[in-house]
C-alpha cells in the first residue's frame, strides 16, 4: 500500500513530537522547567462538505457547525523552537439533507515557533474520527487534520490560543453511497497550564 502525502505528513509530525518529548522527560533536571502541560477549551466554528456518490449523481451537502472543545496536551520547548501534542474533543451539530453528525475526537502533534517571550506561532498535523448517519445508517470516519495557530501567555497560567483546522476525510460506502467528508474550523479559546 503506498502512503499519501496526507498521510506520510501528519505521521511524521506526531512521531517527530512524541519522540522528542519522550526524551525530554527522561533527561536531566536541567531540562524540566522547559516542559508544559494544559487543559482548555475552545469555541469554534465549522464549514463542512460532505460529499454523497451513488455512481450516476454526486450530491454534495455543505453544513455549518458551532463547536464546544475540550483538549489536554503537552509542549516542550527547546530554545525558540516549541514541539507537542494534543488530544481534542470536538461536541458538534452536523446536519444536512439526511447526514447528520456531533462529535470528534483528535490527536495532533504540534510544531511551533516562538518569536517573543509568551507568544508562540504553530504548525498542527494529526488524525481525527467521527460517526456520522447517513439516512439512518451510521458509520465511522477517519480524516487527516492540518493546520496552525498562535498561542499567546496572558498570564503564567494562563494562554489565549486561536486555531484553524481543516479536516481531511476518507471515503467510506454507506447503503451503495460513498461518503466523503471535508471540513474547515476556526477556533478560539483558553488554556490553563498545570506546571
Amino acid at each position: 500500500m503506498r502512503l499519501t502525502k496526507f498521510e506520510i505528513i501528519p505521521a511524521g509530525i506526531m512521531a517527530l513530537a512524541i519522540l522528542i518529548m519522550s526524551a525530554v522527560m527522561w533527561a536531566p533536571k536541567a531540562h524540566a522547567q522547559d516542559f508544559k502541560c494544559f487543559v482548555g477549551a475552545s469555541v469554534g466554528y465549522g464549514v463542512s462538505a460532505i460529499k454523497a456518490e451513488d455512481g450516476s449523481d454526486v450530491l454534495k451537502v455543505a453544513t455549518q457547525s458551532p463547536m464546544l472543545s475540550p483538549e489536554a496536551g503537552c509542549k516542550m520547548s527547546i530554545s525558540a523552537i516549541v514541539l507537542g501534542g494534543l488530544a481534542r474533543y470536538d461536541f458538534l451539530d452536523i446536519k444536512g439533507n439526511g447526514i447528520t453528525g456531533n462529535g470528534r475526537w483528535m490527536l495532533a502533534g504540534t510544531f511551533g515557533w516562538s518569536p517573543l517571550p509568551g507568544a508562540e506561532l504553530y504548525a498542527l498535523a494529526g488524525f481525527s474520527g467521527s460517526k456520522l448517519k447517513f439516512d439512518g445508517e451510521s458509520a465511522g470516519f477517519q480524516s487527516y487534520v492540518v493546520g496552525g495557530g498562535a498561542n499567546l501567555a496572558l498570564s503564567k497560567s494562563l494562554d489565549l490560543f486561536g486555531e484553524y483546522n481543516a479536516f481531511i476525510g476518507r471515503s467510506k460506502i454507506i447503503e451503495g453511497v460513498k461518503i466523503t467528508p471535508d471540513e474547515h474550523v476556526v477556533r478560539a479559546g483558553l488554556r490553563v497550564k498545570l506546571n
